[in-house]
This record gives C-alpha cells, structure tokens and sequence, in this order.
C-alpha cells in the first residue's frame, strides 16, 4: 500500500515544478529513502537525485543534504569511492543554510573519512574524524560519535598502533554504554574484532577467543575486562562537560522553542497556500471538465461546421472572376452533413482502421472531394477532424456514474484508437486534460 502511495505521488509531482509546489524536493527525498532502506536502489537513486538542489532551500527543509548523504553512502557501497566522494564533498559546499548544517557537514567529513580508511590512508583519514567527532558529542549523537570511535580504532590497528587501536574502542563502548546503554549488533561488530586482535596481539589468545565466539560471550566477556577507572574518568570528564555548557544548553532549548514557533507559523501558512493552491486547481480542473462534457454533448451539424473564414458564404466552386473559391462549397456542406450522419448514427469512428480512403469508399466519392470537404467546412484535417469524434465518446463514457470501472486501454480501443498512447495525447490536446484527470474530476 506505501509503495502503491508513493508511485501516485510521483505521478502526481512530476507534473509540477518548484512554483507549483516548493515541497517537492522533500517528497522526492522520502520517497526515494522509502526505496533505498527496502534496497530498491534501482528505484531510489533517480529519486534522490531529483531530491538534490544547488540553491537555498527553507530552514527545516534538509531534504537536499539528506538525499546526497544517501547517493554518497550507495555509491560507496557500489564501490565507486569518486562518485562517493563527490557527494560528500557537495555536502559541505552546499549553500543550505538548514538548522542542522553542523551535524550534516560532521556526517560528511567522517563518511569522507570512511572512505579514506577503505583505501589504508589511516593519517588523512584520523584528521577528518577528529574534526567531526567533537560535533556530534556536542549535539548528544554518541551512537554515530561511537562509530567514529569506532573507526579511529580501525585506523590505529592499520597502523599497527595496539595500544590506541584499544582506547578507541574503550571509548566507543564508553560513550555506548554511558548514553545509550546497550551496544547493538552492528556496532559489537565492529568492536569487539579489534578488541580480539588486540588481545591476540598481546598473546592472550584465550580473552580473544572468547571474544569471538558469540556476540553473547563477547558482551559479558567485555563487562569483566572492561577497564572500571576508565569509564569512570569517562563519566567525570562527560559531567564535567555538562555542567560547563549546562547555560549554553538552556540558551539552545529558549532557541529551539523560538524556532520551533517560527516554524509552526510558517507550517500553517504553508498548509494554507497549499489548501489554497489545491482547491483552486480542482476548481479550474472540474470547470474544465463541464466544459469538455458540454463539448461533447454537442453533436449538431451546425456545431461541426467551423470553417477557416467565419464571414463565408457558401459558393460554388468558382467566382465570377474564375478563380478557385475558399469557403465551403453547398456540395462541400451537403457532403460533410453526410460525413456527420454517418460519424452519429453509424458510430463508424469506433473502427480503428477508418482512413480517408475507407470512408471516400463508403460515400462513393473521390478521397481528395472528403479531405477537401472536411476541411473547407471545420477548418481542421481529417486526423483532427476523426479524432474529435473518438474523444468526444470518451468523454460521454468517462461522464457517467460507472467510470470508476473503465479500463483505459479498453476505453482506447473502444472508441476506435489502436494504441492507448495516441489516445492520451489526442485526448490531452482536445480536452486539456490526460484522460486518468478527467475521470478523477468527473
């Protein structure tokens, strides 16, 4: 059902551009991470690119740095390291100006940081973490401050250096256990195997094994070895931290409430111009559509006859002066009657294969005398002119109460089209709306 949502709603936004609707940028982006966690990248990375932007976007609007954080992560597992790069890297050079910037230009500089440990540059690599850790302790993210540790504990063992490779990880299960208080399984995957190098690396194979065997053992094993006075100094410097920015938080929280009632104002105002833009187009759609109902409803002979000049008068075939004459013809008149009664009566437009040549057949004359007698008397050619008539059912079919029933491409054949898309282009260009519109506004 969310999927079958959201493919409705990119329909529905493909149609519109920023001005319509200055939100679709953040639709595209939910929508294409609905895709991306399901691992329909296939689906999801069109959509994410369509969710990125090179200018400004509104202040709680982070749709653009959340959709090139996304594309960067997926190329990196793609194993395109430039292609990832260039998205984090666009991270920080975007111009968002959006309440969160310094937590997303963190995320990048230690993504970028990632993928330079990927490649064994452990130095560039610790350089980047280092920048991005403080950031997200200050922002109180200790689940992506603990892979930080994480990964500087990953780089120091590529350097062979054991001895930081353990505090790292010390501090991660720190900052895991003082503020989150259970180490998930992803994250004991990437602990405890440095842990069990560690321990190898000083020769106690048995505390390394046990970290091993099972992320159960490992997690007991680890409340036993953990160092005690360490995770105390932790909490010390951690309290000592908070009380020093215990006022700088409250100045934070007075400017989140503040922002926060700027920001349901704003909510409101929008939702109103969007209720406002909404209804205002479902009008101009429903007045559209009872215009092309009394179109088509309008099956007269007098309605039909459009010719090019609208002050002719029906001559015969040449003036006084011997020149060839432009308005219709009596004959031309009497002709396209004919034509008309036929098309009414005889309902022949349903044949999908009615040509020019068929239908002179039909009224024993020459297909030029049709074209010309067609054309003299509705101003239009003889595709234009068959194709009013095939739509005009279709409009009479999808007025009735039983439209919720009709099948398009059957609705296509039946009127006399041979394939369902010349019927939704000839439908649009008489009627201003795609058929699917028309029958949702009928």
């Amino acid at each position: 059902m969310a999927f079958a949502t959201a493919e409705e709603l990119i329909h529905d936004i493909d149609g519109l551009d920023c001005r319509q609707y200055p939100f679709n940028g953040n639709m595209y982006g939910d929508i294409g991470l609905l895709y991306y966690k399901f691992r329909d990248y296939e689906a999801a990375v069109p959509l994410l690119k369509k969710a990125t932007r090179e200018t400004p976007g509104f202040y709680f609007d982070d749709s653009n740095l959340k959709a090139r954080n996304s594309l960067a992560i997926y190329y990196r597992q793609s194993g395109d390291r430039k292609r990832s790069d260039d998205y984090f890297i666009s991270i920080l050079q975007s111009p968002d100006t959006i309440y969160a910037r310094a937590v997303y230009d963190a995320v990048a500089l230690a993504n970028l940081a990632h993928n330079l440990t990927r490649a064994g540059l452990y130095c560039e690599a610790i350089g980047l973490y280092e920048l991005s850790l403080p950031i997200m302790i200050s922002d109180n993210d200790y689940s992506f401050a603990s892979g930080i540790a994480v990964s500087m504990a990953e780089c120091y063992m590529g350097l062979d250096n054991w001895e930081w490779a353990k505090q790292w990880a010390d501090t991660a299960t720190a900052y895991i256990r003082e503020h989150i208080h259970f180490i998930n399984p992803h994250r004991a995957r990437q602990i405890y195997p440095i842990l069990a190098k560690y321990h190898q690396q000083k020769g106690d194979a048995a505390t390394a094994g046990k970290y091993i065997d099972s992320l159960s053992m490992a997690h007991a094993d680890y409340r036993d070895e953990f160092d005690a006075m360490l995770l105390m100094r932790t909490r010390q410097e951690l309290l000592a931290e908070k009380n020093r920015s215990q006022h700088e938080r409250l100045q934070q929280q007075q400017t989140a409430i503040t922002r926060l009632v700027v920001f349901a104002v704003i909510a409101v105002l929008v939702s109103m111009l969007i209720y406002y833009l909404y209804h205002k187009k479902k009008a101009a759609y429903r007045e559209l559509v009872e215009k092309n109902k009394r179109w088509a409803d309008s099956d007269r002979l007098e309605q039909i006859i459009d010719p090019v000049s609208p002050n002719h008068t029906i001559t015969e075939e040449k003036g006084e002066d011997g020149n060839r004459q432009q308005g219709p013809t009596e004959k031309d008149v009497e002709l396209a009657a004919r034509i008309h009664k036929i098309m009414v009566e005889g309902q022949i437009y349903r044949d999908n294969s009615l040509s020019l040549d068929t239908l002179s057949q039909k009224l024993e004359v020459t297909r030029e005398t049709v074209s010309r007698a067609i054309n003299r008397t509705t101003g239009k050619n003889f595709t234009r002119f068959l194709n009013e008539y095939r739509v005009k059912e279709a409009v009479r079919i999808l007025s009735t109460g039983r439209n919720h029933t009709v099948n398009f491409d059957e609705l296509a054949e039946q009127v006399g089209f041979n394939s369902r898309i010349t019927f939704h282009r000839a439908f649009k260009q008489l009627t201003g709306l795609p058929p699917a519109e028309f029958k949702r506004n009928s």
